[in-house]
């Protein structure tokens, strides 16, 4: 990362209000690449009660900063963001705070009990997403509910790979869904998720075609913001945070670069469900402004309905975001089939949590045998 990564920490600890900072992600696991950006998870002084991604480009360097609120490490880990602190390299600690709550972290990490509280996160984001589905197919918004059930399963690719033990990573989630399932012997799980998410028949040229609209798709969003930076200012403060963070030409660049790759490698599927997925952040921050314009606030099961009836460039970015999550001539029932599917699972993941997260015991066992 040489000197302009240097400068950048030094500028960064002296701000006043950082505690600790540790390195994390794929710089941390030696596995990053030409588009890889440098992922820090900071421990923020003030009173935050919530935590925030920044993109910050010094000197041509990408750098993804987490800020998290630092009473969610002090001496007690906060499970949402265990394996950032479990993975971290210490960087700068003067009160030990980071590496008391990673000494903390150590004795709990693999532990049953703590798997399981993990596990159980990524269900309360599956629920929240099929709430919201099924809301929008209330409400006749037909195109936002399939949007969340493409979503919903990332949500149980973590629950899943928690249970297996393998930590889900945000450019390998698929991968590792993949390999979980067929671990832990939950095979058709995979298969019946990855038809939910679209990827059936993602090949090269779709794939290609999902990153040239959402090129064009983060464009937009930089012009809109651009052009109502006043809305924006107003915005709530974590929700001005998250419209910057989507609005960064850091992550339109590099989201764009490292789907690239995959794309390079045959990794289609991994690369337009990634795609997916950062276009949902995309959407979310274009929503908040219409919805603010318009003197609203945002019901996210009518998001896509904020786009197709926001006028202007929104249709343009409705369009496109239909492209992307292949959402175009909907069948309303098709639909309902899939949020009562993301249901059923989440049942059968409840009811034979303890029953898989054994066999991932048993997987470890054995490795550590051979």
């Amino acid at each position: 990362m040489g000197d302009a990564f240097k400068e950048f920490m030094g500028d960064l600890t002296k701000q006043g209000i950082v505690a600790s900072v540790g390195l994390y992600g794929s710089w941390c696991r030696r596995v990053a690449t030409p588009s890889s950006d440098v992922d820090l998870l900071v421990l923020d002084m003030r009173n935050l009660e919530y935590e925030y991604n920044e993109f910050v480009d010094y000197d041509g360097l990408r750098v993804d900063v987490r800020r998290i609120p630092v009473g969610w490490v002090d001496r007690v880990v906060k499970p949402t963001i265990d394996h950032e602190v479990m993975e971290s390299i210490i960087l700068y600690d003067p009160q030990n705070i980071l590496t008391r709550g990673k000494e903390w972290l150590s004795g709990v990490y693999w532990r049953p009990s703590r798997i399981k509280v993990r596990a159980e996160n990524g269900l309360s984001e599956l629920n929240r997403c099929i709430s919201r589905a099924s809301s929008a197919v209330e409400y006749d918004d037909v195109e936002s509910a399939a949007m969340y059930v493409r979503l919903s399963v990332e949500a149980v690719a973590k629950a899943v790979c928690e249970l297996a033990r393998m930590a889900p990573t945000n450019t390998s989630l698929v991968s590792k869904f993949y390999k979980s399932c067929y671990e832990l012997g939950v095979e058709k799980l995979y298969d019946v998720c990855v038809q939910l998410a679209g990827l059936v028949e993602v090949n090269r040229r779709k794939a290609n075609h999902t990153l040239s609209v959402f090129k064009e798709t983060w464009e937009q969003l930089s012009s809109y913001v651009e052009e109502n930076d006043e809305v924006v200012e107003s915005l709530d403060r974590k929700v001005r945070a998250s419209v910057d963070y989507a609005s960064s030409r850091c992550f339109g660049e590099g989201s764009a670069l490292r789907a690239g790759e995959m794309i390079q490698v045959e990794d289609y599927e991994e690369a337009t469900y990634y795609l997916m997925r950062n276009t949902a952040k995309i959407v979310e921050s274009y929503a908040w402004i219409a919805s603010k314009k318009l003197g609203m606030i945002l019901n996210y099961p009518h998001i896509m309905t904020i786009l197709r009836t926001g006028g202007g460039e929104s249709e343009d970015v409705y369009e496109n975001v239909l492209t992307i999550f292949s959402i175009q001539d909907l069948d309303k029932q098709a639909v309902k089939e899939g949020i009562k599917t993301l249901v059923n699972a989440s049942r059968y993941i409840k009811a034979h949590e303890n029953e898989l997260l054994e066999r991932g015991l048993t997987l470890i066992r054995d490795s550590d045998k051979g």
